[in-house]
């Protein structure tokens, strides 16, 4: 009689397979932060380059006609002083740039002030230029009950908005920032993607990006840590 030999094969442990889906977890959040970071970086490259292309397109009108545009029409083509288009120096800003011209004067405007903004970030990516100036980030302004977080370079963020308070249902199912009544948290993740989109114009669920740079930001604040001798200091102590 013959009998059977069984070979043992080595498989995965629970302990290995859990330390494989945590690395693969920190891969995945290191990449998102940097795509989080180039994408910043890229949205202010072309709202800063809309601007330049601009101000050249301005320049040139105001050699042609002896005063910058007046206003600017819906196509983005400048108007004088009698309403007439001249199509030749339209200005041509990329697809999610919405251009905001203001002249210096209103019959012979020999200035002019131009904003730039990214239409996917209402609230952030602002620029602006002069007949006398480059392109330089605005200061970022914020909704009622949202404040500014600054940006980091770290994990490649500008300036942003976030809720001051958690995040309220006043009752008809819309997401508002108030120190008054309880955080809303019986809400499913889709849910909460939905109803972020609706609190403002450009709200969005916040992103591991941000998060990472509102805690950056609260660890840079010494009010924040105590050691418990009545002083603060940045890392003495606890949050």
């Amino acid at each position: 009689m013959k009998s059977k030999k069984y070979t043992l094969q080595r498989a995965f442990t629970i302990v290995e397979l859990l330390v494989v889906i945590v690395v693969i977890a920190i891969l995945a959040a290191i990449s998102f932060v940097a795509y989080s970071g180039i994408n910043s970086r890229a949205t202010a490259s072309t709202l800063q380059t809309d601007l330049a292309q601009a101000s050249k397109q301005l320049k040139l009108y105001q050699v042609e006609h002896s005063a910058f545009p007046i206003s600017f029409n819906s196509s983005n083509c400048p108007l004088d002083s009698a309403g007439a288009v001249d199509t030749k120096y339209c200005l041509k800003p990329s697809s999610n740039t919405t251009l905001a011209y203001q002249a210096g004067d209103a019959t012979n405007p020999q200035s002019f002030s131009l904003n730039a903004k990214a239409t996917n970030k209402p609230n952030g990516d602002k620029y602006n230029i002069t007949d006398s100036t480059s392109p330089t980030q605005l200061a970022t302004t914020c909704p009622t009950g949202f404040i500014v977080v600054p940006g980091s370079a770290t994990y490649g963020t500008t300036d942003f908005c976030v809720m001051k308070y958690e995040a309220k249902d006043n009752g008809s199912g819309v997401a508002v920032s108030t120190a008054a009544s309880l955080p809303w948290v019986s809400i499913s993740q889709n849910t909460a993607l939905i109803k972020s989109q609706a609190a403002c114009t450009g709200c969005h669920l916040i992103t591991e990006a941000e998060w990472m740079t509102l805690a950056q930001n609260v660890l840079g604040v010494a009010s924040n840590w105590d050691n418990g001798s009545g002083t603060h200091a940045v890392g003495t102590g606890y949050i």
